[in-house]
């Protein structure tokens, strides 16, 4: 072998290394720091030849080491996502594609954030804000394709701070990874001499960020004088989905919920009861008599609606027992909800979705629904994940909601990542944030997206408490990621020599 192939077999296993380490900046390690030395490894790696060969080879070497990059950090990051994608399923092959498979996928969506860092590479601080904006083209590209996975995003690493995560009321998590990313990179800076002075601004973002967020958040929060009652009953998903096993669920939760305290409004998570709640009055008048209290009840549930399609939905039922009304899950997990290109898949009956013989059908509006304690967003499971949803209403809720079942996930990583994804979408909104889980973690998040109280994993319990008031319309959720299109046309504005260079071959 000659010599550049041993370097390209070393860079390689330094970039899957680089990424891989990566993953300890998220929940649960919450280790921001890593970053400082993962980003400038694959900087340096990218930039190992000549800024100045052609824009083809360049971009054939950062998509490839770019890629290997992030499959280390997706594999990592994402490996839970086996549990998930393979219980009970008729194709045991399901949790080793969904394993190695998935962070591939997402490595592909993520690819054209790597062109335009080969686009724009050049001098070295121009190269640290290439990277950057590259990061987050590719963060947003396998955000919106395919129906969107922003899952893990590096902007999510600043919630090891709630100082530090206060930034996305005013760029969103999106545009939150662009600091992080340049932040990361000022070693590079720091160690030239031509850049010192940039790495110095670099190095100041982190606490800029923390003395912003710590003058943000008040001393103290405001809260509503309407109650309510999270309930975590920690069942698992064997006992869970089991017909055999209902008598045991309901039991459980509606002990749970006799602790009310006379709330408002008491909320139940995701699926909490494996049987149709909207075809049984019985069960439904039995639950509310139970619980006492002259409370209404939000729970998950399954639904068939008019054309016998299964609906992932949560219910609003009144004291008397009646549905007062309902949400149908719009934003549906694939593979795990619903199957994309069922009709070519069954041909070859390769796949079986989790939840049934059919899967679901997704909901049609986002709207938000009126409850005891105010106009609420409804989020079931994933779509908490995405930012833009919360704002597809006309109408701004008071208190955003989300049921989970998070058994699915596992107990490692999986769930941690998932609730600060909640966190975020508080402090991007300025709004409160309900969230019953069936096996954690379920918490009342302030405003600012701080956590008021919590069940921790694999624990249950009930969380008695009065609504904490929303706050004002932030700048993020006025004008959501226009932010991040602004920062990515400044780019293309500051960078448009590379462009002139790269077109019109002008040697200097």
């Amino acid at each position: 072998m000659k010599l550049n192939s041993y370097r390209f077999f070393l860079f390689s296993l330094i970039s899957l290394f680089a990424g891989s380490i990566s993953i300890f900046s998220q929940a649960p390690f919450n280790f921001l720091p890593v970053l400082s030395f993962s980003f400038p490894f694959l900087f340096l790696i990218l930039g190992a030849e000549n800024f100045k060969d052609s824009f083809l080879k360049r971009s054939v070497r950062f998509v490839y080491f770019g890629s290997i990059f992030l499959y280390g950090y997706f594999f990592f990051g994402l490996s839970w996502i086996g549990s998930a994608f393979s219980y009970k399923l008729e194709f045991e092959g399901l949790k080793f594609l969904s394993i190695f498979g998935l962070p591939l996928l997402l490595v592909l969506l993520s690819s054209p954030g790597w062109l335009l860092t080969a686009l724009f590479w050049g001098p070295r601080l121009q190269s640290c804000f290439a990277m950057a904006f590259g990061v987050i083209v590719g963060e947003y590209s396998r955000s919106i394709l395919l129906t969107g996975f922003p899952w893990i995003l590096f902007g999510h690493s600043l919630s090891f701070d709630d100082r530090a995560m206060q930034i996305s009321s005013i760029v969103g998590a999106h545009s939150a990874s662009l600091i992080v990313v340049l932040f990361s990179l000022t070693p590079i800076l720091l160690i030239n001499k031509k850049t010192i002075f940039p790495g110095l601004i670099t190095a100041s973002i982190l606490p800029l960020l923390i003395f912003y967020g710590s003058t943000r958040i008040p001393d103290s929060l405001n809260f509503s004088e309407k109650s309510f009652l999270l309930v975590q009953p920690n069942i698992s998903q064997d006992v869970k989905l089991s017909r055999d096993s209902f008598q045991f669920s309901m039991d459980k939760l509606i002990n749970l919920s006799s602790k009310n305290q006379n709330a408002d409004l008491i909320i139940w998570p995701e699926s909490a009861l494996p049987v149709l709640l909207s075809q049984d009055d019985q069960i439904r008048k039995h639950i509310m008599e139970s619980i006492g209290g002259g409370s209404s009840l939000l729970t998950g549930n399954i639904r068939i609606d008019e054309n016998g399609d299964y609906k992932n939905s949560s219910f609003l039922i009144h004291e008397n027992g009646k549905i007062i009304s309902s949400y149908d899950k719009v934003h549906l997990v694939p593979f795990g909800e619903y199957l994309p290109f069922s009709g070519i898949i069954k041909k070859f009956n390769f796949l079986k979705v989790i939840s049934s013989d059919n899967g679901f059908s997704k909901g049609l509006s986002f709207d938000p629904i009126s409850t005891p304690i105010g106009l609420a967003r409804i989020l079931i499971c994933y779509e908490i994940i995405f930012s833009k949803e919360i704002s597809s209403s006309d109408s701004r809720p008071e208190v955003l909601i989300n049921i989970t079942n998070d058994a699915w996930f596992d107990k490692f990583s999986g769930p941690y990542q998932h609730f600060e994804n909640a966190r975020f979408r508080a402090i991007e909104y300025g709004l409160p944030v309900l969230r019953s889980a069936n096996t954690g973690i379920s918490a009342v998040i302030g405003p600012y997206g701080r956590v008021l109280s919590k069940i921790k994993l694999g624990e249950e319990g009930a969380i008695y408490s009065l609504l904490p008031q929303r706050i004002t319309n932030t700048f993020f959720s006025k004008f959501g990621d226009f932010t991040l299109l602004i920062l990515i046309i400044l780019c293309c504005i500051c960078f448009r020599k590379n462009l002139m260079r790269e077109y019109f071959n002008d040697k200097k």
